[in-house]
């Protein structure tokens, strides 16, 4: 799952595939909590934002419930 939440913060989970000197594949994972909203809405008491990591670039929904 993408985007997902922990505690109010939204957490990039942006797979990177580095190749080393010797050809050899690492993965990691990203991880950063910080990021920035590109774009936002709201619809029947949901807002849906999409944002962007701001440590690898990676872009990601976010769906949030409106407390009324």
């Amino acid at each position: 799952m993408r985007g997902a939440s922990v505690q109010n913060a939204f957490l990039c989970e942006n797979t990177i595939i580095t190749i080393t000197s010797n050809n050899d594949r690492v993965l990691s994972v990203c991880s950063s909590l910080s990021n920035k909203v590109v774009d936002s809405y709201s619809r029947d008491g949901t807002i849906k934002r999409r944002r962007e990591c701001l440590k690898c670039g990676n872009r990601f929904n976010t769906t949030e419930n409106q407390d009324l």
